[in-house]
């Protein structure tokens, strides 16, 4: 310090208070917001696309387990397949659905877990007297090839367990009629729509109903257990009876 002189401590300025910023300014604010929401629109997309292909592993599952439960009521039928119900590939009789939760001892493997309702009901879902499951189950059913529309591909039911191995035996019901569309995978989760569950069907030219609404493909399982995944753009259009279907 010199005589005469001021001595002005570093945290002060001449003549006023040097007083510490707490806080953001709106500026700074505004940047982390931004930041953080940036985040978000990168991220929440990835989990839901990881959650879509959680569905499909179990799915995978489930439709594993469905097929070991047909050979079982196969070994104990002398190889006789379950028979579909009414030429539809999506219904079961109230007896053979019984039987084949008897088979598998768990009747979620008749549906998509992620279906949900009405595919998850206690019993069955019940439309028309028809006795609903939530999957294409091609096996038993009479009188195939069935007549075809326009774009579908003729099928032949199997009707023992001693057929081709590389047979189509259960597929995801990627299927439409009575004004609904199913879709069980879509890029993040089911659809459900028209019909019963309300909303617009969308419609595109040269595309099948589920394609259409959202359909990104579904497992398809074999006779001889072996289940894999199809892509939607991979899949042909077959006659279901009362319903259109892709597998």
């Amino acid at each position: 310090m010199f005589a005469g002189s001021v001595f002005v401590p570093y945290h002060f300025n001449a003549g006023h208070s040097c007083v510490r910023r707490l806080g953001f300014t709106l500026i700074e604010l505004l940047v982390v917001i931004a930041i953080i929401a940036l985040l978000l629109a990168i991220l929440i997309p990835s989990f839901s696309i990881a959650k879509e292909q959680t569905r499909r592993t179990v799915c995978k599952n489930n439709i594993y387990q469905l097929t070991l439960g047909v050979h079982v009521y196969c070994n104990e039928n002398n190889t006789k397949l379950p028979s579909g119900s009414r030429g539809n590939t999506p219904t079961l009789t109230d007896h053979m659905r019984q039987e084949l939760v008897d088979a598998t001892r768990d009747e979620r493997t008749l549906s998509c877990p992620w279906l949900g309702e009405p595919f998850s009901t206690p019993g069955g879902w019940v439309y028309k007297d028809y006795n609903v499951i939530g999957y294409n189950y091609l096996g038993g059913h009479e009188d195939t090839p069935w007549s075809t529309g326009p774009d579908e591909i003729e099928w032949i039911s199997p009707q023992t367990s001693a057929e081709r191995s590389d047979t189509v035996l259960v597929t995801e019901l990627n299927a439409w009629g009575d004004g609904m569309v199913f879709v069980p995978h879509a890029k993040r989760g089911k659809v459900l729509v028209g019909g019963i569950f309300g909303g617009d069907v969308l419609s595109v030219t040269g595309m099948a109903p589920s394609q259409a609404n959202g359909a990104e493909g579904g497992n398809i399982g074999l006779l001889d257990g072996s289940v894999s995944w199809k892509q939607i753009d991979e899949m042909k259009r077959y006659n279901g009876g009362e319903c259109g279907t892709m597998w």
